[in-house]
């Protein structure tokens, strides 16, 4: 549907392709950052995964990967682990 676009065409329909990229990349300092973190132990945070969910044969895997991105983040974000249907 996009292959006879225009380079201006696919600029107007949401401005994706135009680099948004100003000036060097600022490098963060990660020397104090921990090897590792299990999100499921609680150690560094609140609990942020929620226990396996089989999808047995719904053939729907890409809403359980969404959702459990979902679950994690809103439980980094708010403090508190709640688990979201798919």
């Amino acid at each position: 549907m996009f292959s006879d676009k225009t380079y201006a065409e696919m600029k107007k329909l949401n401005g994706a392709f135009e680099s948004n990229l100003k000036g060097e990349p600022t490098i963060l300092d990660t020397s104090d950052n921990a090897a590792t973190i299990d999100w499921r132990d609680g150690q560094h945070g609140p609990y942020a995964v929620t226990p396996v969910k089989n999808q047995g044969q719904c053939g729907s895997c890409w809403t359980f990967s969404a959702t459990g991105a979902i679950e994690g983040l809103d439980a980094i974000t708010n403090g508190y682990l709640r688990t979201f249907s798919e």
